[in-house]
């Protein structure tokens, strides 16, 4: 392959997935673009996840198998990182596909953009059924490097998620994902990328299909790992401080790391003993980066429920049951 066909090393974190890995290797082996470095990172799964990544490199020459330990998500697609050969990243949950056009497309826009990041849009998958993708026309936005933060922060019109971009590997050198946390770790692994970047391009066109499927992490039991949330924001803020970033963009920063709080709250509400138990923290948390102009940056019912979380509980959590009953009414 010449440079018009550079390598694209592609990250496959591995664990507990049986049911869904072949169809998510399957949707990699079958790309259009077929420069592809697969390395697929079994982290210690206990099922047959272990047998079928090895069939698999058996019968496809592109693919390499990291056994390892059980030790996360940020540590496996780490591990893929230290591995990688190719001249671009990407990364594909094992529980995921993405259209056969996705790295071809990726590769082509980021090239004709000239962009050090390429985000596109994903289709949420709620069964293991087929997903035709959106027609969608494309819409390409492109920002500098503190844009593309706050739109990130802002999930407007992109968000963080890890796995629906394309990377310069000689931009991402030494970055790793912070193994101490446990849940939203794509935040300032793609944060602190973007700020590596001159020019970040965002296009309208439906390349992945993010399966939300019971058992994961955002559809389980509230526990210690999924206050990591306000870990991954702060880290952001960190960032954003350590780069002298604008008022503007720190605000954004804030403003997210509140939404985060939110989000928390919301999953607490149905769970008495787990409320009990983190609520405290939350409020504690999110009264430390509230103030006029991050507020600014959310719409007026968030900046409402900032405002009562920030004060009670129990008065969140009635305005989320008004605000709901409205809704279905």
């Amino acid at each position: 392959m010449n440079d018009r066909t550079p390598l694209i090393s592609v990250i496959v974190p591995v664990y507990k997935v049986e049911e869904y890995l072949e169809k998510c290797l399957d949707s990699i082996l079958v790309q259009t673009y077929k420069n592809l470095e697969i390395i697929i990172v079994d982290d210690g799964s206990p099922d047959n996840c272990g047998k079928i990544c090895d069939a698999y490199a058996e019968k496809d020459a592109r693919i390499k198998v990291i056994h390892k330990e059980n030790g996360g998500l940020s540590d496996a697609r780490n591990a893929g990182l230290d591995v990688a050969t190719g001249k671009y990243v990407g990364f594909v949950d094992s529980d995921d596909t993405i259209v056969p056009t996705m790295y071809e497309e990726l590769l082509k826009k980021m090239l004709e953009t000239e962009s050090d990041l390429i985000s596109c849009a994903f289709t949420r998958v709620y069964s293991t059924n087929d997903v035709s993708e959106p027609d969608t026309e494309i819409q390409s936005l492109s920002f500098d490097s503190e844009g593309a933060l706050r739109a990130m922060l802002h999930r407007n019109p992109f968000g963080a998620h890890s796995w629906c971009k394309l990377y310069r590997m000689d931009l991402i050198d030494s970055l790793r994902f912070d193994t101490a946390i446990r849940n939203s770790e794509d935040i300032p692994f793609v944060a602190e990328y973007i700020l590596r970047c001159k020019k970040v391009t965002f296009f309208e066109r439906h390349l992945y299909n993010y399966l939300q499927r019971r058992g994961s992490i955002l559809n389980s039991n509230f526990t210690d790992r999924h206050m990591t949330i306000y870990d991954a924001h702060k880290k952001v803020i960190d960032i954003a401080k350590s780069a002298n970033l604008s008022d503007k963009t720190l605000a954004s920063a804030q403003a997210a790391t509140i939404m985060s709080c939110i989000r928390m709250a919301y999953e607490l509400v149905p769970q008495k003993d787990a409320a009990r138990k983190f609520i405290p923290t939350i409020k504690k948390n999110l009264r430390r980066h509230i103030s006029r102009s991050s507020l600014a940056q959310l719409h007026r019912s968030r900046q409402v429920q900032a405002v009562l979380l920030s004060i009670s509980f129990l008065l969140f959590k009635a305005f989320f049951k008004l605000s709901k009953a409205k809704i279905t009414k």
